[in-house]
């Protein structure tokens, strides 16, 4: 008799609970809709904001306005297959899976894919060359400058003032100086660039530390450094030189994290202007000001 006083009762509550869920179903329907509007207008605000830039007068004003030198590399090594003989003497523990990634990425960026390569339609390459385009003036190198022929944010920037330096070779040859090379081991000499931008190559590079002392000695003074990163909260400080590095995901042997990443680049540049975006991926630009 008990039990069925208690199966009656929560047939009467049955309609009511179903009522109850339903509206808290609904709520967060409205929600979900609320904040996709929310990020949609950021986004929106973020675009107005770096479009203007493209209006700013650039570097040219403030640098140098006069035809660069030569920029043709002159230091050693120049081949890739030496600077790949003494990245592999350096860190002979993670150069065999950064090498296996290489390839993985050189496959990856075949006919220029929007979502991996800096050309138009990337939204976020758009954005970065607004973030960007203020600071161009003089001589101009891009580490990690990619297989298209001149990537997106730097289109319309002269290509007598650029040279590129990466592992991947070109679809087509750059209309610029390029090097196949890496950027432990930049061939130009010391103080060559006013300018140096790195969009989405860092956490490709394989000695950090080399990297942004190679970029430093060849930035001019008054020089700035112009990058592009992506950062995944919590992610583990990078030792290339640990016995146990293991590769993070298919295409990196590791990811930034802001705090360690900020204090990475502090000990050779000084950080002047950041924008930010909680989408996607916690995107972020940077210029920095060298040492």
């Amino acid at each position: 008799m008990r039990e069925l006083r208690t199966l009656r009762r929560l047939r009467k509550a049955m309609p009511a609970s179903r009522r109850s869920v339903e509206h808290l179903l609904a709520e967060v329907a409205a929600l979900r809709s609320e904040a996709a509007t929310l990020r949609e207008e950021l986004a929106n605000a973020e675009r107005s904001i770096l479009t203007q830039r493209l209006f700013l007068p650039n570097g040219e004003g403030r640098r140098e306005s006069s035809p660069v030198e030569s920029l043709a590399p002159t230091r050693e090594p120049r081949e890739l297959s030496d600077c790949l003989e003494k990245l592999d003497e350096l860190a002979p523990h993670a150069f065999p899976i950064w090498r296996e990634l290489l390839d993985v990425n050189a496959d990856t960026y075949l006919d220029f894919p929007i979502h991996s390569c800096s050309v138009e339609g990337h939204p976020m390459a758009e954005m970065f060359r607004c973030f960007l385009k203020p600071y161009l003036g003089g001589a101009v190198l891009d580490v990690g400058c990619g297989p298209q022929p001149v990537p997106y944010y730097l289109l319309d920037y002269p290509v007598e003032r650029m040279a590129g330096v990466d592992p991947l070779p070109p679809a087509a040859p750059h209309p610029f100086v390029f090097v196949h090379g890496v950027a432990e081991f930049l061939p130009w000499e010391d103080q060559t660039f006013s300018v140096v931008v790195v969009g989405t190559s860092l956490d490709h590079v394989l000695l950090l530390d080399r990297a942004l002392g190679e970029i430093r000695r060849v930035l001019k003074p008054d020089g700035h450094l112009v990058t592009w990163v992506s950062f995944i909260p919590g992610a583990a400080r990078y030792d290339p030189y640990s016995p146990d590095v293991q590769k993070v995901d298919d295409y990196h042997l590791f990811h930034f994290d802001r705090p360690w990443f900020e204090d990475l680049l502090g000990v050779h540049f000084i950080a002047e202007e950041h924008f930010s975006f909680p989408h996607p991926e916690f995107s972020r630009f940077y210029s920095f000001l060298r040492r």
